[in-house]
């Protein structure tokens, strides 16, 4: 029953953690009240590092900053009226490029008190297809004003105002792709044969799966609460390569169809848990 079993962890992935990135521009070291606007820098991204000697790290890895004008501004805190450290361009845009597509984000838009801005925002996929506007967004002033979407991936936002500069953003977040190891299953179906995929693991670490046909748990475990109940059998530890990638095909027996079966993985090294499986076996 064991032997012929041991595969049936092999479920469809359900929905996974994403890893949310934020920043918050803190990082850029400028006196308060004033600001710094830098010529021919029309781009910027964790690599950058300004003339002042700014940088790198100003922003994680994961988003180009960009603008149609001659040049990168920093704002100061309390610069006509803003209230943190915030950024933006010389042109009527401000360009924000994913290095991997954004199922949401979110980011606030602001002004210089005394200039009221008109925003419009627009998002795009990776083929430049336009997901959606949304135009009108007023900004009276520097009170951060917020926008924020979740959806279909988004690999550009371009925001236009009405002013010669800007627009101003701060606080940008944006999920940057799964958490952890992540659990797939191609070919689960009785009688045919099943490739386990662990991504996510750390290269050259051990990753342990383990199911059950009893429940969805949850069940105390040295790596937190499991969505598995009483017994739970082990796979054979599995080793991930260099890019953290762990996986076999195995042959899934005809009499496992109509099973109902639950499984989990854990990166032995970080003692990270995976999404967890459920499925009945075709």
């Amino acid at each position: 029953m064991k032997s012929s079993l041991t595969l049936l962890c092999l479920l469809s992935l359900s929905t996974p953690l994403l890893a949310q990135t934020h920043d918050d521009f803190e990082t850029y070291a400028i006196v308060t009240g004033g600001a710094e606007a830098w010529g021919g820098f029309t781009f910027f991204d964790e690599t950058t590092v300004f003339p002042n000697g700014n940088g790198p790290n100003l922003v994680a890895d994961g988003c180009t900053y960009s603008t149609n004008g001659s040049s990168i501004q920093w704002n100061g805190d309390t610069y006509f009226g803003l209230q943190t450290v915030t950024v933006m361009g010389s042109g009527t845009d401000f360009t924000l490029t994913y290095d991997v597509p954004a199922n949401s984000l979110s980011f606030t838009l602001q002004t210089f008190n005394g200039y009221s801005e008109v925003a419009t925002v627009t998002l795009y996929d990776a083929s430049n297809a336009v997901i959606q506007s949304t135009p009108g967004i007023s900004v009276p002033n520097a009170t951060p004003v917020p926008f924020s979407y979740s959806g279909s991936p988004v690999a550009k936002v371009v925001i236009v105002g009405l002013a010669s500069w800007g627009p101003i953003i701060d606080d940008h977040i944006y999920d940057s792709g799964p958490s952890g190891p992540q659990y797939a299953i191609t070919g689960l179906v009785g009688g045919g044969s099943a490739t386990l995929t662990v991504s996510g693991a750390t290269a050259g670490g051990g990753v342990l799966i383990g199911y059950s046909l009893s429940g969805a748990g949850p069940t105390a475990t040295p790596f937190g609460p499991v969505d598995m109940s009483p017994p739970i059998t082990q796979m054979p530890v599995l080793t991930a390569n260099g890019a953290g990638v762990a996986a076999m095909t195995t042959g899934v027996p005809n009499r496992a169809s109509g099973f109902t079966v639950y499984s989990q993985a854990a990166d032995l090294s970080s003692a990270a848990l995976s999404n967890s499986l459920a499925q009945v076996v075709l």
